[in-house]
């Protein structure tokens, strides 16, 4: 009974603890480093305004920003590179999601926008 236990329980703890890994250096890299892009993210989308937004990776070069517009209207991820001392946006990659339902994609580690900003009928 105890192995059948642990053979089930195993795999769900394991991604559990991949997602809180997930979730956790999301947060801190936004922490760190989201004040280098509130403003780029205004001028290069049509998202107005941004409520707020994730930095999904980060190095000296390169930088993936996920941001949400006011009124969870839609999700949008955003690459940006760093040349000289100064970001600069390279692309928007994707709608993740967009409550007039045009979305390209689901999120990694916050897939649950998605959910939480359609109303279930």
């Amino acid at each position: 009974m105890k192995k059948r236990f642990v053979i089930i329980l195993a795999p769900m703890i394991i991604c559990l603890l991949i997602w809180v890994i997930s979730l956790a250096r999301c947060e801190i890299l936004t922490s760190l480093h989201s004040n280098e892009f509130k403003i780029l993210c205004q001028e290069n989308t049509m998202i107005t305004p941004i409520k707020y937004l994730k930095v999904l990776n980060y190095s000296n070069t390169q930088a993936r920003i996920y941001c949400v517009s006011e009124g969870n209207s839609m999700g949008n991820i955003l690459a940006f590179t760093k040349i000289g001392e100064k970001w600069e946006y390279k692309e928007w990659e994707n709608t993740v999601w967009s409550t007039s339902g045009t979305a390209d994609n689901i999120i990694w580690p916050y897939w649950w926008h998605f959910f939480y900003s359609h109303k279930i009928v």
